[in-house]
């Protein structure tokens, strides 16, 4: 061997072809003498690798050229056992092992001297025993494929049949490339070294792999790597990324994000092994990061499958595309899907709860991942978010400014959504929240968990908000300022390292919309009431804002200010300690600011007597301003007062010379009060200048909270604020007293005034179109809410107990009545009776003025026009709006403008109309008046209005947004802003509207039909009471809300239940259970309004039904579409019901639809869901009562189908089949995304496709038949436009479920299901013939609207009368010229959506093998040809006329020309052909 190895290094030296010749022959002459035995019997040493080369290149082929076949066969099969002896070297174990580096180096020995080899038994030879070596899992199998590429190259490149070595020792042939395949499935198929599975992925890189074998290799390596160490799985996934490149990039993505996932369930539960993984899953990411950065490919196959039909969502599969969405190629096109995906899963999720006829077993996962139809459900996509947010906290930084990015996509998503439903702890409720408002919901808490997961990151939330708040709206800026209200309550204590950044936020607190800006002041309140720095801020922006020429700026101010003093007073030791907290720098640097600012002394003294003197003194400014600040003063003062009872002088005193300034102190002269400078004339708009009302309602609550206080609370230190009381003749100690004295007085000369005191009389103009009746209308509302405040004090106080009745009676009397009258009036008050028998008395005296201005008011209005004559009214307003005249209006002054008494909304509080309900539903002995019908409609007017203002404000949400679900700051503010707490008059008026509505509604006759109704004086009551318990429950909104508003409502007795049939309401959450169990109180009202025919009360009752029933689960909705149903059924036949057979027939469908598929349904005999049964039986009927010769009758088994209310029927059920239709795309383009699934769909999607298939077919075909009926109904008019755009849209959902049958490619084609079949049936059978029928017939029923427009319709008689008749012929022309546009749009639309199905569905015959044009009808030919009116010739063309001028006399008529029916079995070929051809030539 030595010889040999000397011989080789003689041959390396030689460089001429002679002498290289030479020693090619000794070395040949050398190794011929050797045997294989001696090779085998070789030795790893220092010196084998010499040895190794100078045998493989004494073994080459061809090294000589004189070599004999005999010696080339020996010196091939010695070669031969060279490679396999120098291959059992890697096998060797123990001690005696190669290292890794001796093994390579061994390896890149053999590898290039296998191209030498000639014979493809021997390259076969090497290659089965490199693979015995892999099999066994030898020390170094790895390194032995480093050997397969080079050998497979050679394998590949041979052309033809290989020869390769059998089983039986010869050998056998084979193509090469299966050859090569079953190399590369030898090597998947192995179990790889959970150690080498990085080696093994290196070598695969060189092999020459197809997409199928690549695949294989990525599967088996990601399999293999589940139970790898975790330390190793960053170098897998490294060589995975580096595999990608081959192909298969979003395969790879896929299985490395599978390997992860099983992973972090593997040691959910072990938080050390939890922690290890996260960081072994950020080096990944990185990986991740690079691979895509420099394989541009790899991020756009990642954002393919982020567009796809329903990718698999998880924490880590997130956290993969927020890398993507780090690199700046990919950062839209990612956050643009991950947006996209997030909303649509969570708009899948709500559109699955608006079919509840689906079959929903496995439809939807309660946790993170993906279902076969749908994403995750709302929860489960937030908890993956929300563990991949938290999970970035472990070595995943550079996830965060995507994260970011995407949390605010979501948040103004969701912005401005009214739909955003917050519970009283401030969590969303996602019951009835819409997918906006859940991906709002959803970025904010993104945002909250980045907050506390990255410190570095605080400051960029902080500033994001702070930029999205600039010039942003009230809906826009509402999330962001939410966000910043939970960071400040939930995270204080990180918060307060940044109040420099929030400070920037709060410098734009001015500019902001008004609701904005109260949200902002109240979001960051905690850190005012922590942070003595920052609220000397605040009061610095307060005071800016006070002088604001922006009205909404004043009205912030005077609002923060009166919340600080109220917060301040609660506790001003808690709010002391907070301050002591900061540091001593700040401490310092705030005490150098003098007076307001100096925090420490606005909380020194009793009850915070100092902090009054400093910030009180800068209200009184806001007595000048306008009307708004100056209701937002009026409306606080009273919370400052239930805050601290010893502040009463101090608010008192500047309230009571601003209240003389309007109210009449001589009380001889009249009127008490001063109307003429509440509201003016400036130039030709009318302003309030002083909200009189609100300022007496203002001042009756202070007086009221401090006679509710015990004695000595009301004392006070020496102070004032320097208010001149001596033109009043009283002191600054008295001020309480005399301002209860003319209080008093002034109520009872309200009493004793009349309307012409107050120049109202008959001849007052009222006229809105006139400045002087808008001045009219404004001081009307004064007095009327100043009479409205009057009467609340007399209600209190009749009320009250009766020795407190007595005591203010007679303090009533003392004040302002002649004293030998109040000595007769004191002798009847003696005993409580009397007292009450006198306030009733005034009370009434008060309402019947009430009632008679706003009957004035009322005729006023419609007489204006015809009044001439000048009065008294004139005269006072002359007198009003006379004088110098007003400064124009400044910019914001146009919200002073006065609001019309039809929309007013009393001044009456929520506790007074709580009174006067409880006094309707229960007999009040006291509150005589409440037993007047008329009073009883003023009362549920009211309550109505008050409603209907509370719906209509955004100052609820503005504070619910601004306080983030912190109870006491809430109700803190809505003292301040005299927030109504109408939730109060849940109980009151559920009972009033009961008592009202069983009393007055029973005691109706039914008028028949054709007979004059009488007017029934209780019919205004009767549907006041009703509208304003549908406005109550249309503000519950969600079951949390309607169920706290139910709770104060008794439950209703035995009878009533079992009348209402009502099933168990056992097993239902608490809050559908409060209000499943009132729920027979409001079937109660509906039978009692249904047998007396009350009409516009059912208007009203069914939607305040449907909104109850709304909230309930399937089964109690189906019990309430039972109700309207035998409402429907049991109606009068002679009762003029109107627009409530309209609301019956929509409250049954709507809630049959809700209430989805009967447990019992056999899809047999039922169809699936009650709702399209109910839709086919009253189309049924509507068609029935058209084909009956009396159509005046109206239905038999439906009475509210009437003659009068057929058209509003017939839009109601064209409604709800375009609401089905809506439903039945997205479930058809869900079965879309099943059937493309093809080979890959498992057996749970199979099934489930063939469920969903079964039940959208089956209630497609009742829509089919239901529309077919509809159309041969002929109602013509607006509703007849409403049908030809839902039988256009019908037929189009059709042709997408005539697609969704068509197979995906690679799938053979099968014949459609039956269900499918039966569906083209009905089609074929029942509606497309029909619609064709009504196309003709609109056409023609348009033609003769056309020649009724256009014939001759003068009439005889005056200028006069042709000019009107003139003018009805213009506009006919113009309404049949309008319908005749939108009809040239509809009906071409329409037959280009049957034809496109009937196109869909030949293709399907050819493809599946089954006529389904077997049953149809031959299309109809529609062609048009010219007509001539009256039958007369056309006229012929002049020399002078064109001959289109000449056609203009003409007309284009269209002539459908039906072509003949075939239908039979006989026929079913003939017809196929004609089909087939049609189809043909739409294709071409």
């Amino acid at each position: 061997m030595d010889a040999l190895v000397s011989a080789y290094k003689a041959y390396q030296g030689q460089t001429g072809p002679d002498e290289k010749q030479t020693a090619a022959r000794r070395m040949r002459e050398l190794l011929l003498a050797l045997s294989p035995r001696d090779v085998a019997a070789l030795q790893w040493d220092a010196q084998f690798l010499e040895r190794l080369r100078a045998l493989l290149v004494g073994t080459r082929a061809g090294l000589t050229v004189d070599e004999s076949g005999v010696d080339a066969s020996k010196v091939s099969a010695l070669r031969l056992a060279v490679l396999k002896s120098s291959l059992g070297m890697l096998s060797t174990a123990g001690d005696a092992a190669l290292s890794e580096g001796e093994a390579h180096g061994l390896v890149s020995t053999l590898a290039p001297e296998l191209g030498s080899m000639v014979s493809s038994v021997d390259i076969c030879e090497v290659v089965d025993a490199a693979l015995e070596l892999f099999e066994i899992d030898c020390p170094n199998a790895c390194a032995v494929l480093e050997l397969l590429p080079t050998a497979l190259l050679l394998i590949g490149n041979m052309v033809g049949l290989l020869d390769v070595a059998a089983d039986n020792g010869g050998t056998t042939t084979c193509q090469a490339s299966d050859y090569c395949q079953g190399v590369m499935r030898r090597v998947c198929q192995h179990n790889w070294p959970a150690h080498s599975i990085a080696k093994v992925l290196v070598a695969l890189r060189d092999y020459p792999l197809n997409q199928e074998t690549l695949q294989a290799a990525v599967q088996k390596a990601v399999a293999r790597a589940k139970l790898a160490d975790v330390h190793d799985l960053p170098a897998v996934v490294h060589q995975l990324l580096m595999l990608a490149a081959k192909g298969c990039r979003d395969t790879v993505l896929l299985e490395v994000v599978r390997l992860f996932e099983q992973r972090e369930a593997a040691v959910a539960a072990d938080d050390p092994a939890r922690r290890r993984l996260l960081e072994v899953e950020g080096s990944v990411l990185l990986h991740i990061d690079m691979a895509a950065k420099h394989d541009a490919e790899l991020g756009q196959a990642w954002v393919r499958y982020l567009r796809s039909d329903s990718p698999h969502i998880s924490s880590f599969m997130l956290a993969v595309s927020f890398v993507l969405a780090s690199i700046q190629r990919f950062e839209q096109p990612a956050t643009d899907a991950l947006k996209a995906l997030i909303v649509g899963a969570l708009r899948d999720s709500a559109a699955l709860t608006a079919c509840p006829w689906l079959p929903t077993q496995h439809a939807q996962q309660p946790a993170q991942g993906a279902s076969p139809v749908l994403g995750p459900s709302p929860a489960g996509l937030r908890d993956a978010v929300v563990l991949c947010v938290r999970n970035s906290a472990h070595g995943q930084g550079g996830i965060v400014q995507p994260m970011a990015q995407l949390a605010v996509a979501l948040m103004e998503a969701g912005a401005g959504d009214k739909a955003a439903c917050y519970l009283s702890d401030g969590s969303l409720d996602e019951t009835s929240a819409s997918p906006a408002a859940q991906a709002c919901d959803l970025g904010t808490c993104m945002l909250l968990e980045l907050f506390c997961a990255h410190k570095e990151f605080r400051r960029d939330i902080i500033s994001m908000c702070h930029n999205r708040l600039i010039g942003a709206k009230d809906e826009a800026a509402a999330p962001f300022v939410r966000l910043i209200a939970l960071l400040v309550r939930q995270e204080g204590a990180q918060v307060a390292e940044y109040l420099n950044d929030f400070k920037v936020s709060l410098e734009n607190l001015a500019f902001l919309p008004p609701n904005a800006a109260l949200s902002l002041l109240l979001a960051v309140w905690p850190l005012c009431r922590a942070r003595r720095d920052v609220q000397d801020y605040l009061v610095m922006l307060l005071r800016k804002a006070m002088f604001s020429r922006e009205v909404h700026a004043r009205l912030l101010a005077a609002r923060g200010f009166l919340y600080m003093i109220i917060e301040e007073l609660k506790d001003p030791a808690v709010s002391a300690a907070f301050m002591a907290g900061g540091s001593e720098g700040q401490a310092g640097s705030s005490s150098q600011v003098p007076s307001m600012s100096q925090m420490s002394s606005l909380t020194g003294g009793p009850g915070g007597a100092t902090l009054l003197h400093e910030l009180m003194s800068f209200l009184r400014r806001c007595l000048s301003q306008q009307a708004e600040v100056r209701r937002a003063l009026y409306e606080g003062m009273p919370a400052v007062l239930a805050a601290d009872p010893s502040a009463q002088e101090c608010i008192v005193e500047p309230l009571l010379p601003h209240f003389c300034q309007f109210y009449e102190t001589n009380e001889q002269l009249t009127p008490p009060l001063k109307l003429e400078a509440c509201a003016r004339l400036q130039g030709e708009t009318v302003r309030v200048v002083e909200p009189l009302q609100h300022l007496l309602a203002a001042l009756r609550r202070v007086l009221r909270i401090s006679a509710d206080l015990p004695a000595g609370a009301t004392e006070a230190g020496n102070f004032n604020f320097g208010t001149d009381l001596s033109d009043l003749d009283e002191d600054a100690g008295a001020a309480a007293q005399a301002l209860q004295k003319r209080f008093q007085a002034l109520r009872h000369r309200l009493v004793n005034c009349t309307l012409e005191d107050f120049s109202f009389d008959g001849s007052t103009d009222f006229s809105a179109d006139q400045p002087a009746g808008e001045l009219s209308q404004a001081t009307a509302d004064i007095l009327l809410g100043c009479m409205e405040v009057a009467m609340e004090d007399l209600v209190d106080e009749i009320t009250a107990p009766e020795a407190d009745v007595a005591i203010a009676f007679s303090h009533a009397c003392c004040g302002s009545i002649p004293t030998c009258l109040h000595h007769k009036l004191n002798a009847e008050s003696t005993s409580g009776g009397a007292a009450v028998e006198g306030l009733g008395v005034d009370l009434e005296s008060l309402f019947s003025q009430h009632q008679r201005l706003l009957d004035l008011a009322a005729e006023g209005k419609k007489g204006s026009k015809a009044k001439k004559v000048e009065g008294l009214t004139q005269a006072v307003g002359g007198r009003r709006g006379g004088g110098r005249p007003a400064a124009p209006a400044k910019a914001g002054a146009g919200a002073g403008a006065p609001p019309s008494l039809d929309r007013r909304v009393p001044a009456l509080s929520v506790g007074c109309l709580c009174k006067l309900l409880g006094a309707i539903s229960v007999d009040n002995a006291r509150l005589k008046l409440a037993r007047d019908t008329q009073f009883q409609t003023f009362v549920l007017s009211s309550t109505l209005r008050l409603l209907q203002a509370c719906a209509a404000s955004d100052t609820g949400a503005a504070i619910a947004t601004g306080t983030a679900g912190s109870k006491g700051d809430r109700d803190a503010v809505h003292e301040l802003l005299a927030v109504p707490p109408w939730e109060e008059l849940a109980g009151p008026l559920f009972s009033a509207v009961q008592t009202v509505v069983l009393a007055c509604a029973g005691q109706r006759v039914v008028v028949p039909k054709g007979e004059k109704k009488e007017k029934d004086p209780t019919e205004p009551l009767t549907q006041a009471a009703v509208k304003a318990l549908e406005q109550l429950f249309k503000m519950g909104k969600t079951a949390a809300g309607v169920a706290e508003l139910l709770r104060d409502v008794p439950l209703p007795d035995d009878a009533t239940v079992r009348d209402a049939g009502f099933p168990t309401v056992q097993g239902l959450p608490e809050a559908q259970h409060v209000i499943a169990q009132r729920l027979p109180h409001i079937k109660q009202l509906l039978d009692t309004l249904v047998e007396h025919c009350c009409g516009k009360e059912l208007e009203a009752l069914c939607p305040c039904l449907q909104l109850v029933a709304g909230v309930l689960p399937g089964r109690e909705a189906a019990c309430v579409a039972g109700w309207a149903v035998k409402a429907c059924e049991g109606a009068s036949p002679q009762a003029q019901l109107g627009g409530a057979a309209k609301a019956l027939v929509s409250l049954a469908l709507r809630c049959a639809s809700q209430a989805g598929v009967d447990p019992r349904h056999d899809s047999r005999s039922q169809p699936p869901g009650r709702d399209v049964a109910l839709l086919q039986a009253l189309a049924g009927e509507l068609k029935q009562m058209h084909e009956a010769e009396d159509e005046a009758q109206g239905s038999d088994m439906f009475p509210v189908i009437q003659e009068g209310t057929a058209k509003s029927v017939m839009a109601v059920l064209v409604s709800h089949m375009e609401s089905l239709l809506t439903n039945m795309d997205w479930v058809l383009a869900k079965l879309k995304v099943l059937m493309a699934a093809g080979k890959d769909c498992s057996l749970r999607q199979s099934n489930l496709r063939m469920q969903w298939e079964r039940a959208a077919f089956e209630r497609l075909r009742y829509i089919v038949e239901s529309c077919g009926v509809m159309v041969e109904t002929r109602i013509l008019g607006a509703t007849c436009e409403s049908l030809l755009k839902a039988t256009t849209h019908l037929y189009k959902t059709l042709g997408a479920a005539a697609k969704s049958q068509f197979a995906p490619k690679g799938v053979s084609q099968c014949s459609p299901c039956q269900a499918f079949q039966e569906l083209v049936a009905a089609v074929n059978r029942c509606c497309t013939g029909q619609v064709y029928s009504f196309i003709t017939d609109v056409h023609s029923n348009s033609l003769t609207e056309n020649d009724a427009a256009a014939g001759n319709m003068e009439e005889e008689g005056g200028d006069e009368k042709a000019a009107k008749a003139a003018r009805k012929r213009q506009r006919a022309l113009a309404t049949a010229a309008s319908k005749a546009r939108r009809e040239s749009k509809l009906v071409p639309n329409l037959v280009f959506q049957i034809e496109d199905y009937e196109k869909q569905l030949i293709r399907l015959s050819k493809t599946g093998k089954m006529n389904l044009m077997l049953t149809a009808k031959r299309s109809t030919n529609r062609d048009f040809k010219l007509t001539l009116r009256d039958g007369a010739a056309p006229p012929a063309a002049s020399e002078g006329q064109q001959p289109r001028q000449a056609k203009r006399a003409c007309r284009v008529q269209p002539e459908v020309q039906q072509g003949e029916e075939e239908e039979g079995e006989g026929e079913g070929e003939e017809v196929n052909g004609d089909e087939e051809q049609e189809g043909d030539e739409m294709e071409a």
